[in-house]
């Protein structure tokens, strides 16, 4: 089966996500950076960054992209939409964006690995479909065309959470790690901040994956990866992390997606 025949049959209803949009990306090209580097960050296992990934034209593209939707809706601090709380955190427009994923995806694929090995202990969701006794191989074959362009203004944050995987019927397929492209550079604030919930000793599956409902403690962060023009972001789906409330005058603007991939 093609990538795009597995993503397609899975398209969601866009008037139910946050700021919901499919918009025009034939015309936006990105070009390949020569100069990139990859750093992994401390104290978390699987995740690093590429830096210098795209250039500051390709990230102004899609930062005139983003604002040219003028549909972006508010999420609050919790990130969850079944927990009240009136402070926003961000504003969101949630993109179908096959041909802009695809594109991403041709920067990415040499940085990603191209297998992966998972086991009970791997902190991101590897079962599908309750059938936990599955611990394959995976290998990356493409992300999913679901984009979501987030702006931060002046004190917003999101409380720490875990990113869950993109599931498809066909349990051969599924999303295992999240990305983060970074589209503006930002240092008063605004990290993604990696968080020791103290679960990694328990399988995946039994963890609690529930959004906090308060502010991290300074000891319980791990690791703190600030915001350059340019970087992504990898790490895998199910690692605790938040984003550090942001002080700076401009805004902070990233997308965050999820990377597909298919079982050996």
């Amino acid at each position: 089966m093609k990538v795009d025949e597995i993503v397609l049959s899975e398209t969601p209803d866009m008037n139910k996500l946050p700021g919901g949009w499919i918009p025009d990306t034939m015309n936006i090209e990105l070009n390949i950076n020569s100069e990139t580097t990859v750093v992994n960050v401390p104290n978390v296992p699987g995740a690093y960054v590429i830096k210098n990934a795209l250039t500051d034209t390709d990230c102004d593209k899609l930062i005139e992209l983003f604002l040219s939707s003028h549909i972006a809706a508010p999420v609050s601090v919790q990130g969850n939409k079944d927990v009240p709380d009136d402070r926003i955190g961000s504003v969101r427009a949630t993109g179908w964006c096959l041909n802009l994923s695809s594109k991403l995806w041709k920067l990415m694929k040499p940085f990603v690995p191209k297998e992966k090995l998972v086991n009970i202990f791997t902190s991101t969701d590897w079962w599908q479909n309750g059938k936990q006794e599955q611990l394959p191989k995976w290998k990356a074959i493409g992300l999913t065309p679901m984009l979501r362009f987030m702006k931060y203004e002046k004190n917003g944050q999101h409380y720490a959470h875990y990113d869950a995987g993109y599931i498809y019927r066909n349990p051969d397929y599924r999303s295992l790690m999240s990305f983060v492209l970074y589209l503006t550079t930002n240092t008063e604030g605004g990290a993604t901040r990696f968080i020791n919930d103290k679960q990694q000793d328990i399988p995946v599956y039994e963890r609690n994956h529930e959004d906090w409902t308060r502010e991290v403690n300074t000891d319980e962060v791990i690791a703190a990866n600030y915001p350059v023009k340019g970087d992504i972001l990898f790490f895998d789906h199910r690692i605790c992390h938040d984003v550090e409330s942001y002080h700076g005058n401009g805004p902070r603007i990233i997308i965050r997606g999820d990377i597909l991939f298919e079982s050996m």
